[in-house]
C-alpha cells in the first residue's frame, strides 16, 4: 500500500532513458498529479499550523539552455523578452505574454522555424542542436555535461536532432537540479522542514509554521543559485496554493 500511517509513498526512479527521474507508485504518477479532478486535495501538511510551500523554477528550460549555450538574458522576465521579438511590441498584454510561453516551448520541443533564427537565442539553440546531432552520428553518443553520462545509439531507437536535444535538456535538467536538492536537503538537517515531492521544475516542502521565514528564505537562495529564480506559492493543502513573496 502506497499510504501507511497517514502518509503517501511514491518511488523515483533514475534509471531511464534520458536520466529524467520517473516518479509512481501502483500506477499513481506523482510527477504529473492532475490539478482539476480534486487528486492534490488530499495532500496536506503534516503539521499542526504547518503549510504546503512550492518553490516553481521561472522558465527553467528556457535558463539551462541559455546557460549551455553561453547566452545572458536582461533582467526581465524571459517571456517578456521574447515576446517583443515575437509581437514587435515593449509591453506585452496578458494574452500576448501567454502566447509568448507557447511559442517558446513549441520552437524549443518541437523545432525551430526559419523565421525564428533572426532572434539571436534561437539562432544559437539552432546551432547547439545541430552540433549535437554531428556527434550523435559521428561517435555514436553523446555526454550529458555534468556528471558525463553517455546517451548512446545502443539505448535510443529513431532518434532524431531534436528528440535527441529533448533527451539531452531533460537530462541536464536533472542533474542541475539533484545537485540543488542535496544542498537543501544538506541544510534542513537539523530543520523540520521537509522536502516532499520533486517534479522536474517544483519542489514542494512541508513546513512548521515556526520555520516559514527564515528556512524558506535560505533554501530559496539554494534553488537560485546560478540565475535560476523560483516563484513561492504557499497553501493549507496541495490544490490550493497561493502565490506569496519571502
Amino acid at each position: 500500500d502506497i499510504v501507511h500511517d497517514g502518509f503517501v509513498y511514491s518511488q523515483y526512479n533514475y534509471h531511464t532513458v534520458t536520466g529524467r527521474p520517473s516518479n509512481a507508485a501502483r500506477g499513481f504518477n506523482f510527477a504529473a498529479m492532475n490539478k482539476e479532478d480534486g487528486t492534490r486535495d488530499a495532500f496536506c501538511s503534516r503539521f499542526s499550523n504547518g503549510k504546503l510551500v512550492e518553490m516553481d523554477f521561472d522558465a527553467y528550460h528556457v535558463r539551462l539552455i541559455a546557460r549551455l549555450i553561453g547566452y545572458t538574458f536582461p533582467d526581465v522576465s524571459v517571456h517578456e523578452y521574447f515576446g517583443r521579438f515575437y509581437f514587435d511590441t515593449d509591453t506585452l498584454t496578458t494574452e500576448q505574454y501567454e502566447q509568448s510561453k507557447q511559442i517558446t516551448f513549441r520552437l524549443l520541443y518541437g523545432g525551430i522555424d526559419s523565421e525564428f533564427l533572426k532572434i539571436p537565442f534561437f539562432q544559437q539553440v539552432n546551432d547547439f542542436v545541430y552540433s549535437l546531432w554531428a556527434q550523435w552520428k559521428s561517435k555514436g553518443y553523446i555526454k550529458t555535461p555534468v556528471l558525463k553520462r553517455k546517451i548512446s545509439k545502443d539505448a535510443v531507437k529513431n532518434m532524431t536532432a531534436n528528440k535527441l536535444f529533448n533527451y539531452y535538456l531533460q537530462a541536464v535538467e536533472t542533474e542541475v537540479s539533484v545537485a540543488k536538492l542535496q544542498q537543501v536537503q544538506n541544510a534542513l538537517q537539523t530543520d523540520q522542514t521537509r522536502m516532499i515531492l520533486y517534479t522536474y521544475d517544483s519542489v514542494l516542502f512541508d513546513v512548521p509554521d515556526t520555520e516559514h521565514d527564515n528556512v524558506l528564505i535560505a533554501v530559496k537562495q539554494i534553488l537560485e543559485q546560478g540565475n535560476f529564480p523560483v516563484k513561492v506559492k504557499l497553501g493549507d493543502i496541495y490544490s490550493k496554493m497561493k502565490t506569496v513573496s519571502l
